[in-house]
This record gives C-alpha cells, structure tokens and sequence, in this order.
C-alpha cells in the first residue's frame, strides 16, 4: 500500500511540493506510521512502501533519490533492495539508509557491500536521524549540482566539437587553396621540374613556385615560414602570391634597352625590408633565383634557408649552394648575396627545407643534410619524377609512417 502525506484528498499540498521527497521501506505498519510521521515532522514528503519489491516499484515511476529502508522485509529486504537499486541504470543517484537492529561489524560491511550508504539502529534517535538524512540530501544536492555542470560541460563540448569541425572544414579548404597555388609539374624546352610538399597539419608554412620571366628566362623560389598551422600559412599565402603575380618588380631594374634585369639579392633585400617582424608577424627563410633555360646559366640567394644541392650529372658530385645569408624579417639592415652556378644537360638543382633534415626517425635521430645528399646522389640516374616520389618514400621510411611535425617541402629543377 502506498500513501503520500499531503491535502485529505492524497494529492499534495503546494507546501509539499516545496519540499525534500524520502521513501520509506518498512514491513511493519505501526513502524511504518511512526516513521512516517517522525520524517514528516523533520520536513520530508515521504512515500511509503510496504517492502523492498513495492519500493522498486515506486522507483520506477518517481523522482525520488532518498531512501530509509527497513532491513528484515519480506519478498525484498532491505540489503536486496540496495543491491538492485545499485544495478538498474538509474537517473540520477539514490542514497540509502538502512534501519537495522543489528549493530555488528558483519552487518556493516554486507550492507555496505549491498550498496547502502550509511546505517541507523533501531528504533532511530530522532537528531540522529534528521543529521543522517541532512547529510544524504546534502550528497544528493553535490550530485545533482554535478549532474548540472556535467550537462553544462556536455553543451559546451558539444559547441566545441561543432567548431573544431568546422575549423577542420575551413583547414582543409584552406590547404586546397594552397595547394592550388603551387605550381603544377611541369616538362618545358629546356627545364623540367617536379616536387613534393607535406604539410604538418591542414595548412602549412612552406611554399614555393616556378614563375616565367620572359621567353627563356625562369624564376624559382622556395619559402619556409616559421612556426605551423594557421598563422604561418596566411603569411605564406601571402608571399607565394605576391611572387607568383607581378610582385617581381619589387627587385627588377631595366637596362639601358629597357627590358627589366632581375636581381634575386635586391628582391630578397626588399621583401626583408617589407616583412620586418614584430609582434604580429613573423620571420621566415627562403631561396629566391632566376635559371635561364636555354643557357642553364642560374643565379640564387639564399636567405636563412637550407643550401640547395646542384646535383652535377658530369662527375656524379652533390655540392651544396651558397653559404646561408640572415633570414628575412629580422634584421633590417641584412646584406643578401647571389650566388652564379652554371646547370648542364642533366643537372639538377634541389632545393628543400628544414622539414625534411630535421625530420626525427628512429631514436629521434635527425635525417640530417649528410643523409639526404646521400639519398639525391643515389637518385640522380633516375627520371626525375621517380626521383622524387622516391625521395618522398624514403623520408616517410625514415619517419615511420607518423604525421610529419614540421612542414615538408622539395622542389626539383632539372636541365634538360
């Protein structure tokens, strides 16, 4: 039998509703009374039930999560009645005092093994049993108020995951759009080239380009930019479009029949003095040159960047170029040399960022200038796209499969 204290009628009064809800489980009625009236008069709205199975069956259809069960019930006692209110998936968690007449250590530990909460003697001392039942309610309010910040926590997770998507959607059109500024590879009278470029996420710092001049003339460069991800990319996009446009003339001059003379040092000189770095920008190094392809005759400065390796089909020797210069943004007052080297039938000229010789393999050890010469000589009799695809392969060998952590750039010239 289930009774609920309230109006006449059953239903509860307005002042009920206001407060704490308990069940009470107990077999015995005048027990059951007593207790009853005792919660009552401490301030709970108490359900009653008449053993553990119709205190389930309360459960089932109500909210309440504080519960002062009798242990020695039929059908269900007490200590059965905790261990399946333990094991069903409930809402939210029910805290559980059992009555007992039993007072050994035995008695507490199956209770407790059970799932009970806490334990009173019978007949219940009345401050006891307010105390007990305050600190039930007060876990049962840090629950709830956990429940409610893990909720909060769950939305805010959930608007968090909303954006990340979101972002990884704006990453990954971003990385299309960078790479669809790299120049495609390509076979020209005199000159083919081909490369590679692994970023180290969505988008990355590096790029380069290949830029016609005139009727013969090319113009080469490759950029690293420093630091990852989003920020390094915009100043990238920046630099890639500003070469590959009309930005040349920044370091042109024209001769005395007016045709313009090209000078990678002045060019590299004027970006350096536009992209001085402060607090919201950033240096970066690069490799900017000029390659007839008629001649072979090339002309290149290095600012800050890895020396490119002139592959040298005659005597199968890989010399590296040029001796480093400053890097671009730092120093405004930096001085960039050129440096003049002549590319026969065959030749290759290779140019590579810092990604690839620092690239960590087994033991973190570094893939390091020696090894990748190493691995372009070896190269140099194959055509020269199976040369970097098997550059590629070879780094990712030494990498071990894994996401690079910086970004991974190639771009090879060859005379043809």
């Amino acid at each position: 039998m289930i009774f609920e204290s309230g109006q006449p009628d059953g239903r509860p009064s307005a002042a009920s509703k206001r407060r704490p809800q308990v069940l009470l489980a107990e077999d015995d009625p005048q027990m059951r009374q007593l207790m009853a009236g005792v919660l009552e008069a401490i301030g709970y709205d108490v359900t009653v039930a008449g053993d553990g199975q119709e205190a389930l069956d309360i459960l089932e259809s109500s909210a309440i999560n504080l519960i002062v069960s009798d242990w020695m019930m039929p059908n269900v006692d007490g200590v059965e009645l905790c261990r399946r209110i333990r094991e069903r998936q409930a809402r939210s968690y029910v805290y559980i005092i059992l009555l007992t007449g039993r007072n050994d250590s035995a008695a507490l530990v199956e209770g407790m093994e059970a799932g009970a909460d806490d334990f009173l003697i019978k007949p219940p001392d009345l401050a006891e049993l307010r105390v007990r039942l305050h600190a039930g309610q007060r876990v049962l309010d840090l629950e709830r108020q956990l429940a409610t910040k893990n909720q909060t926590l769950s939305i805010a997770n959930q608007e968090l995951e909303a954006a990340h998507a979101q972002l990884r959607r704006d990453l990954e059109a971003s990385a299309l759009a960078q790479r669809r500024l790299l120049p495609r590879p390509a076979d020209l009278p005199g000159l083919r080239f081909d490369w590679l470029f692994f970023p180290s996420s969505h988008v990355g710092g590096d790029t380069f380009g290949v830029v016609r001049q005139g009727p013969t003339m090319l113009a080469f460069f490759q950029i690293d930019v420093a630091g990852h991800g989003v920020p390094a990319a915009l100043l990238s996009f920046t630099l890639q479009r500003l070469l590959s446009g009309g930005g040349l003339q920044i370091g042109g001059r024209p001769d005395s029949g007016g045709a313009t003379l090209w000078d990678p040092a002045a060019i590299v000189a004027e970006l350096n003095r536009r992209f001085q770095a402060d607090e919201d920008a950033t240096y970066f190094t690069m490799v900017f040159g000029l390659v007839d392809e008629g001649t072979g005759r090339l002309v290149l400065c290095q600012a800050g960047h890895p020396p490119p390796l002139h592959v040298r089909r005659s005597d199968r020797e890989v010399v590296m170029v040029g001796d480093g210069g400053p890097v671009v943004g730092l120093f405004p007052d930096a001085v960039y040399e050129n440096v003049e080297i002549d590319l026969q039938p065959g030749d290759r000229l290779v140019l590579y960022s810092d990604g690839i010789i620092e690239c960590c393999g087994p033991n973190d050890e570094l893939y390091s200038e020696e090894r990748f010469a190493a691995s372009v000589g070896i190269s140099m009799d194959l055509p020269l796209t199976v040369a970097v695809q098997d550059l590629g392969e070879q780094l990712s060998l030494w990498r071990g499969g894994l996401a690079y952590e910086d970004d991974v750039s190639l771009l090879v010239l060859e005379k043809k």
